[in-house]
């Protein structure tokens, strides 16, 4: 490759950021000038500046000062320096290069107070360092990254993830959350995890299926998303006797060619893939029911999971189709002052943890609710795209291979888990990440972890709701049993009860929160709070009970959960929930003892045409409703109205009024299915009785004392301006049994004496 003299010469090791060495510089005119030459690693740096100077360009310029606006005429320096993920200072294992543009050659490598640096934040692009396998550059542990080519089957490879799996393996504390399993207890060594029912075993020159319920040893998972030439490679009562004879390679799919290939790479001699494993028909669904349930379990105890991300079912994952390595130049490579062979530097048209982000969360496969589970679960993962290949284990951020780069975000934290109150969107995985740690050893109450998990998967999707929607989820469901008994275990008051009653020769039975669709009777109070994010939420026809949040198929999330809250509503008796257990959906009844009040809920008649601007009008009201409930942050009303007029209205609210002063807001509601209940956006006054049914209480710390205006307002007078009833809303379809339909808040004081006047009466929620 053709280099100018600068370039020829140029020892780009030598600055590393970590030493006190001064970055390399060279003017931009001159990058200009020898990129029309020809030189390749000017041409590299010339792209790179450019696309920076464009990135800069494109900010907002209105807070700018002039000076800080001519940046880009005014930086005529490009300063460069290197970096790696080595600790050894004689090993830095060097990857990536970056680059500041400047107005001065020798100025800070960092932005100063007089703004003179245009930097990378300016671009999507980035510069890595690779080396052959063989080289001096990769052998001398100077460069971490190695170039490797598009094909992934090669035994290079193989070996690059081999040394990944012993870094993870015997990493001791730094890797300890790889050791355990997602409830915390200890994770098996490879070589004595429990096999699944079924697995494909993988010799040199023979794959087939093999029988081994009850033995031990070392497999790996696949994770992909169906195509519809999957179906034919499904495992059947008919063929399942040949299968355990051989499985004719060939005839399978690409990804499941491709699967066995990595097994085989790197000696693991059984993989598990459902479609093969799992009887998909011929046997009334009978295997497929038992091997549901086990499915978590599989995953977890895998040495590691590929997720099969590349997309075409025509090519398989193996192969990189766009590998994403543009303007590649060879440089020497300097060891001792001396040259000693050469390596690569080429330009990437997307950092590592964008790309990331976009092959990897925002992919299809990463929307899928099977996958959330299988992602969570598993202890290790490698996830091929078409562009690039990245491990990731439970006690690390993502690395990507082979340029050998680590995330941003030295590990995860258990502790750093995000709030309920924010939009998942489409895809539940980063959210995800987050929770592939020991859940033990958060500090708070575990059920806000578990709230945290159903945020995200109730946002991916299920091709068969109706078979899948309960099962997808019980895997995680049966790891964290562990998690909450061992946290009520742990409770000092439980233990000081625990002591007192064993003075007195008596046995202590702990508390029970046991799993019931999607919820934890330990914690059914919060639980049964939950709330639709989606305007248009259909039911889902997997038989789960109204109160659940799996009766929809929508993103749901949970009021925030506040100090003090006091639970008004009595749980008599939970039903059992056994996922998998056809007979657990004959009982789905919560038996309650609570108080029970008429209300109505009032929506708009609107044309098509005056949605948006009826809307405003009409969410003005729930919005100041919300507020007074402590949901919303208070502000004056020329800013709400603002707001409401440039919104996307992905949830929908509506207002409460008790049947005896029905022109006054009371509260505000989320209904389920709110598209069920009127014509249009909006709903009309409801056909039929609803019913208000008090769950808690909580006690609203206002942060600011209500205007004159807003004192003196219809929509505020009489209020309990410190507690808030929270409550669901219910439908009656049978002598003391009712059906769930939204859920809201209560603030209206006059309207809280009617629950108490009513008194309490017993009923079934189904």
């Amino acid at each position: 490759m053709t280099l100018c003299k600068t370039c020829a010469e140029l020892d780009i090791c030598k600055f590393n950021m970590a030493s006190s060495v001064p970055p390399w510089a060279r003017s931009l005119a001159y990058l200009e000038q020898q990129s029309l030459n020809g030189c390749r690693f000017c041409i590299l740096l010339w792209e790179m500046a450019s696309s920076m100077r464009k990135g800069f360009r494109r900010q907002e310029y209105d807070h700018m000062t002039p000076a800080k606006k001519a940046l880009p005429d005014t930086c005529r320096w490009l300063r460069l320096h290197v970096r790696g993920t080595g600790t050894d200072k004689n090993k830095p294992q060097l990857n990536t290069a970056h680059v500041v543009l400047s107005n001065d050659k020798f100025a800070s490598s960092t932005v100063d107070h007089i703004n003179v640096l245009i930097t990378e934040e300016f671009t999507d692009h980035e510069i890595c360092l690779v080396a052959d396998d063989e080289s001096r550059a990769f052998q001398s542990g100077m460069l971490g990254g190695r170039y490797l080519g598009t094909d992934r089957d090669t035994p290079e490879f193989y070996e690059m993830l081999s040394q990944w799996l012993d870094q993870c393996m015997n990493g001791g504390r730094a890797h300890a959350a790889c050791t355990k399993l997602t409830s915390g207890d200890a994770r098996p060594k490879p070589s004595e995890s429990p096999l699944p029912t079924r697995c494909v075993k993988v010799r040199e020159n023979h794959v087939c299926l093999e029988d081994t319920s009850g033995k031990k040893g070392k497999y790996i998972t696949l994770s992909h998303r169906w195509h519809d030439n999957t179906a034919a490679c499904n495992t059947t009562i008919s063929n399942l006797n040949d299968r355990l004879k051989e499985v004719e390679v060939d005839r399978l799919t690409p990804t499941f060619r491709d699967a066995i290939a990595v097994a085989r790479g790197l000696s693991i001699p059984y993989i598990w893939i459902d479609s093969l494993c799992t009887i998909q028909s011929g046997d009334n669904g009978e295997d497929w029911k038992e091997q549901a349930t086990k499915m978590g379990d599989y995953y977890q105890h895998s040495l590691f999971t590929i997720c099969a991300i590349s997309g075409a079912e025509d090519y398989g994952f193996l192969e990189m189709k766009s590998p994403g390595i543009e303007s590649i130049a060879q440089l020497p490579f300097f060891e001792g002052g001396k040259r000693a062979g050469h390596m690569y530097a080429y330009r990437r048209p997307l950092k590592a943890e964008r790309l990331f982000s976009r092959d990897v969360d925002q992919s299809n496969l990463m929307s899928r609710g099977w996958v959330f589970q299988e992602h969570m679960l598993s202890r290790r993962i490698v996830y091929f795209t078409d562009s690039e290949t990245f491990a990731e284990c439970a006690s690390s951020t993502p690395k990507t291979f082979p340029s050998n780069q680590q995330l941003p975000g030295s590990s995860i934290n258990a502790r750093n888990l995000p709030d309920l109150n924010f939009s998942i969107g489409k895809f539940g995985m980063a959210l995800n990440r987050t929770l592939k740690v020991d859940l033990e050893a958060r500090k708070t109450s575990p059920y806000h972890s578990w709230y945290t998990i159903v945020a995200g998967y109730s946002s991916t999707d299920l091709t068969f709701p109706s078979k899948d929607h309960l099962v997808a989820i019980s895997g995680v469901a049966s790891e964290f049993d562990k998690v909450i008994k061992a946290s009520l275990e742990r409770k000092k008051q439980e233990r000081l009860i625990a002591r007192s009653m064993a003075r007195r020769g008596k046995k202590y039975v702990p508390p029970v929160s046991t799993y019931v669709f999607g919820l934890w009777s330990g914690d059914l109070h919060h639980g049964l709070l939950w709330r639709s994010k989606a305007p248009q939420a259909a039911a889902c026809t997997c038989s789960a009970p109204s109160w659940s949040w799996l009766s929809l198929c929508s993103p749901v999330v949970w009021f925030t959960r506040h100090f003090g809250t006091e639970k008004a509503l009595q749980i008599i008796r939970t039903p059992v929930h056994t996922p998998g257990d056809p007979n657990a959906l004959k009982n789905r009844a919560l038996h309650l003892n609570g108080r029970l009040v008429k209300v109505v809920v009032k929506g708009a008649e609107e044309s098509p045409q005056s949605i948006r601007e009826m809307r405003v009008e009409q969410l003005f009201e729930t919005w100041r409703a919300r507020e007074m409930t402590g949901e919303m942050a208070r502000e004056p009303q020329n800013v709400i109205k603002g707001k409401l007029k440039s919104a996307r209205f992905d949830e929908i609210y509506y207002a409460v009024h008790s049947k005896a002063r029905p022109d006054d807001v009371a509260g505000w509601a989320s209904l389920d299915e709110p598209q069920h209940y009127g014509g249009g956006d909006c709903v009309n006054i409801f056909k039929g009785e609803v019913i208000a049914c008090h769950v808690t209480t909580r006690h609203h710390v206002r942060s600011r004392r209500l205007s004159k205006f807003e004192v003196q307002a219809p929509l505020f007078r009489g209020r309990n301006r410190g507690k808030v009833y929270d409550v669901l809303f219910l439908r009656e379809i049978g002598e003391n049994v009712y059906q769930r339909i939204g859920v809201g808040s209560i603030f209206d004081t006059d309207f809280m004496k009617e629950f108490v006047k009513g008194g309490k009466s017993r009923f079934k929620l189904v």
